[in-house]
């Protein structure tokens, strides 16, 4: 029953956000039940398969999703995180988690500061694959993403808490589409890394299959939410979940 909760709570978070909910389930699978970490990544995994897929659906219905822009922000997530796991025995992860908390509570402040223009919500829209909003600096965002899977891989972290920030404050990405094409991204990341851990047996399947149930129902309703919720309230709950994953990878 608690990991059906837990999985609830997760799969709301990550369904409303577009983050995933590996930042509630792995610390909480390791923590308070003693989990170990790898089968608590694993089962964290599988999981999020289940989250970001219902999430993308949702979103995607409703053109929340930009799919070309997910494609080439993912692909490019994926070279650097094959980077990362290149030189991640020649960078010092502490300083490495210390600068990236820095640079994430900067970017939760910057993502509330009065300064950022909320886009109008009728200009929001994906249709036909076709964004009814310009999206800037495309090739920075390419380039940013690329760094943010180095930094996704070294440190173990979804790239969700890296390419929101980058989309909604670099590439001018509305909030909702942000979400909803991060949680597009994550499935894919998702469903090839968690043939990995299956394969590899670091998924404990009873413990995942309860945790994939109440991410369902979680993902179904934070999803709902997410797409009801005003832009701004949706920043401001995302800019606080970056702040509580900044203050984790200061305190690692």
């Amino acid at each position: 029953m608690l990991y059906l909760i837990v999985g609830l709570l997760a799969g709301m978070l990550g369904a409303m956000t577009g983050l995933g909910g590996g930042i509630i389930m792995v610390p909480v699978m390791t923590i308070l039940f003693g989990v170990p970490i790898h089968k608590a990544v694993g089962i964290s995994i599988f999981a999020i398969v289940v989250n970001s897929s219902i999430a993308a659906v949702s979103y995607t219905k409703k053109g929340y999703v930009d799919i070309k822009l997910g494609l080439a922000l993912e692909q490019s997530t994926i070279i650097g995180a094959i980077i990362g796991a290149l030189v991640s025995g020649l960078i010092d992860e502490k300083k490495l988690a210390f600068i990236m908390g820095v640079v994430l509570i900067f970017a939760s402040f910057q993502m509330v500061s009065p300064l950022k223009r909320l886009i109008a919500e009728e200009d929001i829209k994906v249709r036909n694959l076709t964004p009814l909003y310009k999206i800037r600096n495309i090739s920075i965002g390419i380039v940013l993403s690329v760094v943010a899977g180095c930094a996704a891989g070294m440190l173990g972290v979804g790239g969700g808490i890296f390419k929101i920030p980058i989309m909604y404050l670099i590439m001018d990405v509305p909030i909702k589409v942000a979400v909803g094409t991060s949680s597009f991204m994550i499935m894919l990341t998702s469903v090839a890394s968690g043939w990995i851990f299956f394969l590899r047996g670091d998924i404990y399947i009873e413990i995942a299959l309860f945790m994939a149930g109440g991410v369902a129902l979680g993902s179904f309703i934070g999803s709902k939410v997410g797409i009801k919720l005003r832009g701004k309230w949706q920043t401001r709950i995302v800019a606080l979940v970056l702040l509580m994953a900044a203050i984790k990878m200061l305190l690692s």
